[in-house]
């Protein structure tokens, strides 16, 4: 599961000494202008985000849309793929030159409000009064908004039902399935399909399928107040059972969940047929299916005790919309935050681009414009609704990106070079070193 960033290498420090930087500068200065090309009253505003060709189009045509509306002001877009996005961002708010419009991810949106560089949106006059709190509630903490969530996702599992039918089995009823379970049928999908075609992708990519068996076992990956919310115990217990099912042959190898961790999401193990199985994201089927060139299934995540509720889902901001503490044109950043959030115009340019639409009213207006994929991820995303445990916490100060070594140390345990009880200290030690240098 993966939420279509790619992979990380920055290192830690030098952002959070960049933000430290920004913060503790002269004056406040925003990149914005207050006059520009086409007359002295013109508000200039800068807006950042990331992604594909597909989604900077998309947002260029809603840019278009409100300066249309909105002739004293132009919007001046800044974008890029994932990987360079925080580095650039760290420099412009050490620069006191931040963008006024951000978009934010949660893995960063507590660093950059824990630095004072997010205003508070409640002290706006953006309309939150279509969104839920489930929906509210990831970019809301330590007293104020500091995002609003842009697109609502799932944590799911991706099944190609073609191949687990080849396998001689049958897709499981997801209302009621057991992490036992879960290892039972993708072992016996190894077993029935062709060498080098596995039951699952190894659950080893992300720290997100770390925080799902946590909060089923009565844990969680983070704390509201900004620390790690388990046990070395805990996430030995996870490692284990990730032992266990590479063990008894429900998932890739080693070697191959290296490869798959590393990989692209169109090169990963289900897009390209070498598993059945997968943990994805909700608003990734789209992309899932075109690769594999074949309707694939949306499925809920296991539990421990086959009751939905217990699976602790959570509805994940695929990202948010935030405003710099330094714009020199709060309102009129607000009003263009609003645009995104609340307008038709909006919403029906860039519909499930990224992610579940998470305005009630827009999301039942434009359902029918949805493409059939988005629109079965849609109709899975509003089933679960009455399933969902509490939202998860944002990641602590320190982190980001890979500051928190879940990966590295699935590979410690499954190549046999730790314990599961040593790769859980080592990665509570490492990652609480992490924050205390931040």
């Amino acid at each position: 599961m993966a939420v279509s960033k790619g992979a990380t290498s920055r290192l830690s420090t030098f952002r959070y000494v960049a933000v430290a930087a920004g913060l503790l500068g002269l004056a406040a200065c925003s990149g914005s202008s207050g006059a520009g090309a086409s007359g002295e009253d013109e508000v200039v505003l800068r807006f950042s985000w990331w992604g594909s060709d597909v989604r900077h189009q998309l947002t260029q045509d809603v840019i278009d849309a409100y300066e249309e509306q909105n002739p004293g002001v132009r919007i001046e877009g800044e974008y890029g793929d994932f990987n360079g996005y925080w580095d650039k961002l760290a420099t412009q708010v050490a620069a006191n030159d931040a963008p006024d419009i951000i978009q934010m991810d949660l893995e960063y949106i507590r660093e950059y409000a824990g630095r004072g560089a997010l205003a508070d949106l409640r002290e706006t006059d953006i309309d939150i009064s279509e969104f839920d709190d489930s929906v509210i509630a990831p970019g809301e903490f330590d007293g104020g908004l500091w995002g609003l969530t842009n697109g609502i996702n799932l944590a799911v599992v991706i099944a190609n039902p073609a191949l687990i039918e080849e396998a001689g089995q049958q897709l499981p009823d997801d209302t009621s399935w057991t992490w036992d379970d879960w290892v039972e049928l993708n072992a016996a999908i190894t077993e029935g399909t062709e060498d080098g075609v596995y039951g699952s992708e190894s659950p080893t990519r992300d720290p997100e399928l770390l925080e799902m068996w946590l909060r089923q076992h009565g844990a969680s990956l983070y704390t509201q107040e900004g620390g790690l919310g388990f046990t070395a115990e805990d996430a030995a217990g996870f490692f284990e059972f990730l032992l266990r099912a590479t063990e008894e042959g429900a998932v890739t190898t080693p070697s191959l969940a290296q490869e798959n961790n590393a990989a692209d999401n169109a090169q990963r193990d289900l897009p390209t047929g070498r598993a059945a199985m997968g943990f994805w994201w909700s608003n990734q089927l789209t992309a899932v299916e075109e690769t594999l060139g074949r309707e694939a299934r949306l499925l809920r995540i296991p539990s421990a005790d086959g009751t939905p509720e217990s699976a602790q889902q959570w509805y994940r901001a695929s990202q948010f919309w935030s405003i710099s503490a330094r714009s020199e044109h709060p309102e009129e950043a607000a009003d263009f935050v609003d645009f995104l959030a609340n307008s038709e115009e909006a919403a029906g340019t860039l519909l499930a681009e990224r992610g579940v639409i998470p305005n009630n009213a827009l999301r039942e207006q434009f359902s029918s414009e949805l493409s059939d994929t988005d629109q079965r991820s849609t109709d899975f995303v509003t089933q679960v609704e009455d399933e969902l445990g509490p939202p998860t916490a944002p990641t602590p100060i320190g982190l980001g990106g890979d500051a928190f070594p879940f990966t590295r140390y699935t590979s410690e345990v499954l190549f046999g070079r730790m314990t599961p009880q040593e790769a859980a200290e080592a990665l509570i030690a490492e990652a609480e070193a992490n924050m205390a240098s931040s």
